[in-house]
């Protein structure tokens, strides 16, 4: 059986770097709802740079309107009071573009007994909007049809 290299497991490059790697965007926030760490994905899909966001409270990039709501279960989940996840949220670029996201947690207990909350996020725009096409298309092929057998029932 092939063993897995301690050294890298045990590497702050290769840490580093599979952070950087990884396929999913990947960011970590603390009990004070400040991002720590943050990847190039998250970057590109909030539409913001990594300076730009550290030290910064993570509902930043949220919709307005969804910003108190996530507050409430970023808190709750890292006080271990729900398990709760995956969430889909809307963010807001500083263009205004708006995105839809899905995000997903595990919560992260330092040595010193911090807790950190690890958040993967995925750009689901696009498979939203496909969805919704998809749905509308659906809806008027039934209106069609439904129009079409009319004359019949009358």
């Amino acid at each position: 059986m092939p063993t897995f290299p301690t050294d890298l497991l045990n590497s702050k490059t290769a840490f580093k770097e599979l952070f950087r790697l990884a396929p999913i965007g990947i960011c970590i926030t603390d009990r004070a709802r400040r991002f720590v760490l943050v990847d190039p994905a998250p970057c590109r899909v909030f539409g913001e740079r990594e300076g730009e966001l550290l030290g910064r409270e993570f509902t930043i990039v949220l919709a307005e309107e969804d910003c108190t709501l996530a507050a409430q279960q970023h808190d709750d989940f890292l006080k271990g009071r729900t398990e709760k996840t995956p969430w889909e949220w809307r963010l807001q670029s500083k263009d205004g573009t708006m995105r839809e996201v899905l995000v997903d947690a595990a919560r992260l207990v330092s040595p010193s007994g911090s807790r950190f909350k690890l958040i993967m996020v995925q750009n689901v725009t696009a498979r939203k909007k496909r969805q919704s096409d998809r749905s509308a298309r659906e809806r008027e092929g039934a209106d069609r049809l439904r129009l079409q057998r009319l004359p019949d029932m009358i």
